[in-house]
Parts: structure tokens; C-alpha cells; sequence
């Protein structure tokens, strides 16, 4: 698989989650890649500052340590507000997407499952018992 066939299948939803197949499927697969992409984001973040840093701030002979600052009210402000909001979207999106799941889709009927120990039991309408 080349790099064009790769982004072409991530525009088209198919390497992170399969094809959908239900009407709701959309708001919980656009949730998933939110998080995907915070997560990403945050990770290279990390990861390039930690390998910038260690570079500029590493011991060198002759070179004394520097006080550092006991206190930054902008950056104690920053790391707490930017996740708060964060987390207040991924709820809200979670939240309203299962709002939306909780009433049932025109057209849809009622399928019974019954989970055993070792299988489930599924009865659909005017079908018989199904175990898988």
C-alpha cells in the first residue's frame, strides 16, 4: 500500500473503523478521531519539547545550574485550563451522541439478546433463536 492509497483510505474511514453500518455510527466514529487526534497531538508535543530540552538543558562541564522560577501563574493556568476544555468537549460530544443513541431510529425493531456464560442468545422479530 503506497502513501496516497493509505490517506485516501483515511479520508474514506476505513483504516481506524469499519464501514458503517447504522445511522449513529457517525457521530461515535468523528468522537473516536477527535480523541485520535488530541492524543497524537499531545504525544508529538511531549515527545519533541522532551528531546529539545534534554539537548539545551543537559550538563556540560563548567557550566553552573541557573535558579530556575518557583512559580508561573500562566503556565498553571494554561495546563489546567486547556485540558479542562478539552475534556468538557469530549464530554459533550459524548454526551449528546448518546442522547441521539437513546431514541431509536425510524424504521428499527427490537432484538433480544441474552448473554450466557460461554454464548449469546439473539431473538429477532418473527425469526427463530440465534446462538452464537
Amino acid at each position: 500500500m503506497n502513501v496516497w492509497s493509505l490517506i485516501a483510505a483515511v479520508s474514506d474511514d476505513q483504516v481506524w473503523m469499519p464501514k458503517r453500518a447504522s445511522t449513529v455510527s457517525a457521530p461515535v466514529d468523528n468522537l473516536f478521531h477527535f480523541i485520535l487526534w488530541i492524543n497524537i497531538f499531545f504525544f508529538l508535543l511531549i515527545a519533541v519539547l522532551m528531546v529539545i530540552f534534554v539537548i539545551k538543558y543537559r550538563h556540560r562541564p563548567g557550566h553552573s545550574a541557573e535558579k530556575t522560577p518557583a512559580h508561573s501563574t500562566a503556565l498553571e493556568l494554561s495546563w489546567t485550563v486547556i485540558p479542562t476544555i478539552l475534556v468538557l468537549m469530549v464530554f459533550y460530544f459524548g454526551f449528546k451522541g448518546q442522547m441521539d443513541m437513546a431514541v431509536a431510529p425510524p424504521n428499527s425493531y427490537e432484538i433480544q439478546a441474552t448473554g450466557q456464560t460461554w454464548f449469546w442468545s439473539f431473538t429477532y422479530p418473527n425469526l427463530s433463536l440465534i446462538h452464537i
